[in-house]
């Protein structure tokens, strides 16, 4: 492969990643707890703070941790849940691992995970699930519904 055609297909990958990570940022539009039907293409006319927004949703964002066979860390970063036992994070944070495990920031529990559901490595995503997660759950934005200007939130792991 020539090197013009690696340096092309990298950018493509730093393409599809960013895209992911763009998804990923979505998935915390201002509309949180709000339901919107596609017609409603106007900002919601009152917008929450942003102390409000992160105090309703960061008991859903976890520390995503990722460890090899003799548990030696193989990085970290974040995840959410989306429904019960479900948390969704970034393909390669789990990339490697032998074991993954969550914690909610600012806790010392730590919740297993005992199945990858979906991982794309294309799209940076991947679905995990832990049986003995109950936590609440971000409901999903809708990029249809969002427009230039529009507000919107980001969360992350602050660790």
């Amino acid at each position: 492969m020539k090197q013009a055609d690696k340096q092309g297909a990298g950018q493509e990958n730093s393409l599809q990643r960013g895209i992911a990570a763009l998804f990923l940022i979505l998935a915390f539009v201002v509309g949180l707890g709000t339901t919107l039907r596609a017609q409603e293409m106007d900002e919601p006319k009152s917008i929450p703070p942003a102390h409000e927004v992160a105090g309703r949703s960061m008991p859903a964002v976890f520390v995503v941790m990722a460890e090899d066979a003799q548990g030696y860390s193989l990085g970290f970063g974040t995840g959410f849940a989306i429904a019960k036992g479900i948390v969704v994070t970034n393909s390669h944070v789990i990339e490697g691992a032998v074991r993954i495990k969550l914690k909610r920031v600012n806790e010392e529990h730590y919740f297993s995970i005992d199945r990858i559901l979906e991982d794309d490595p294309v799209l940076d995503l991947a679905v995990l699930q832990s049986l003995d997660l109950d936590s609440p759950s971000l409901a999903l934005g809708r990029v249809q519904v969002l427009l230039v200007g529009h507000t919107i939130y980001t969360l992350g792991n602050p660790e």
